[in-house]
């Protein structure tokens, strides 16, 4: 259904179920993961009960379908990449805390500078501002 799109996904554990529902329905979702691979893959529950960052069936499940890169967003040359991908995307879904794409150059006008007709989906606990924001 959805074959034709391909997705950014830059989320953690709050935010790899939408990736992973995109990925069902066809789409071309690629996971950018910082150096050393995402934190979800840390997460319990481990094939075997043997904690390894390969074995993590939260990951197993929720970036299966997915392609991945490792991407150091810290760094000029991997943030040039990004917006490389960012150019052939359809849509990104991050669930960074609010303030720190922007942080690092990727803010909501970067995005549309390199794709205006990116769908930028954020995912927050609280919200990107009032008093809940940053919890």
């Amino acid at each position: 259904m959805l074959g034709s799109l391909r997705v950014l996904d830059l989320t953690d554990d709050r935010g790899m179920l939408c990736g992973q529902i995109l990925a069902d329905l066809g789409a071309d979702v690629i996971v950018v993961e910082p150096p050393g691979g995402s934190p979800v893959r840390r997460l319990a529950p481990f094939a075997d009960d043997a904690p390894d960052p390969e074995g993590s069936l939260t990951w197993w499940a929720y970036a299966r379908g997915k392609r991945s890169i490792a991407l150091d967003l810290e760094t000029e040359e991997d943030r040039a990449l990004l917006g490389r991908l960012v150019a052939g995307a359809d849509f990104l879904v991050e669930s960074q805390p609010p303030g720190r794409l922007e942080e690092l150059g990727l803010g909501r006008e970067a995005l549309e500078r390199a794709n205006p007709a990116l769908v930028h989906v954020s995912i927050t606990p609280f919200g990107r501002d009032g008093p809940k924001a940053s919890c």
